[in-house]
């Protein structure tokens, strides 16, 4: 099933798809898992996080992932999926508090957040509920 999901995250500019396209597709990798709607959305944001945090996405594709699969959802994101479609959310745009604007704000905001729901999952017990 990685493979399926992989081929939904764009990495690169020349292998760009529409956003209807991208829809069909996922659909098509959706029903193919056979995982209910949430366990599959669980699975893409994990590997959307994931290879984010080891360099393998930058944070435009995470972003464009995030937000594709935010529109496949019959239902609103919940949980894990949530939490990493708003850390891509929170490192749109450069904060008026923001000290300096040499940062970006997804190095700010985005990584530790992402961070932070990757080691919720590792280990949840460690981590007390908001």
């Amino acid at each position: 099933m990685e493979k399926d999901l992989l081929r939904l995250i764009t990495k690169r500019d020349e292998t760009q798809i529409s956003d209807e396209q991208w829809a069909r597709s996922a659909e098509l990798a959706l029903a193919k898992s056979g995982l209910p709607e949430a366990e599959f959305c669980h699975a893409y944001s994990h590997l959307v996080a994931s290879e984010f945090v080891m360099g393998e996405l930058s944070y435009a594709e995470g972003d464009l992932a995030m937000n594709r699969l935010s529109t496949l959802s019959h239902e609103p994101l919940s949980g894990f999926s949530l939490k990493i479609y708003l850390a891509f959310d929170a490192g749109e745009y450069q904060r008026p508090k923001d000290a300096t604007k040499t940062i970006m704000p997804w190095l700010s905001y985005t990584m530790p957040l992402i961070i932070e729901a990757l080691k919720d999952l590792e280990n949840p017990a460690s981590h007390e509920p908001n």
